[in-house]
């Protein structure tokens, strides 16, 4: 059997963890591209054992049968 599973992050990005991550590259941050780290670096520790799904990014998964 096959499956389509798509996955949603929903994840928290703070003012202040933006103006930490500008000082610390000395640029300007998207929090865009912020929540998307957060969501790949959860990801990343779940799957090692090394975290859990909190503190402020949050995964559903939706798996359907794919037919064909």
């Amino acid at each position: 059997m096959k499956y389509k599973v798509t996955t949603t992050w929903t994840v928290e990005v703070t003012e202040e963890e933006v103006r930490r991550a500008c000082e610390r590259y000395g640029k300007a941050v998207d929090p865009k591209q912020l929540a998307t780290f957060k969501a790949i670096q959860r990801s990343i520790e779940v799957v090692m054992d090394e975290a859990k799904w909190n503190g402020g990014v949050d995964v559903y998964f939706d798996v359907t049968p794919v037919t064909n």
